[in-house]
């Protein structure tokens, strides 16, 4: 129902990178570059009022960044959540 707190969390292997560019859920302080399966959750965020909140607080870049593998750095994992709720 409308009215239940529906929280999204997880891996969802993309990434939605640092900038804003007109989305309105993201909060501009992601990690690196986008991709097509990170346009892909912007897209279904916007599509049903979603939010992804750790894109919306600074953080240190340590703590922005959810995988690491050698040299290569990824924020994959997010936490979305109704904008109302938000």
């Amino acid at each position: 129902p409308a009215e239940d707190l529906l929280l999204v969390c997880g891996d969802l292997n993309g990434h939605v990178g640092s900038a804003e560019d007109g989305y309105d859920c993201h909060g501009g302080n992601g990690y690196g570059t986008r991709n097509d399966d990170g346009r892909r959750i912007l897209d279904f965020a916007e599509a049903t009022d979603l939010v992804i909140t750790n894109n919306f607080f600074k953080k240190r870049v340590n703590h922005t960044i959810t995988y690491t593998s050698g040299n290569d750095n990824s924020q994959l994992d997010f936490i979305l959540l109704r904008k109302r709720d938000f």
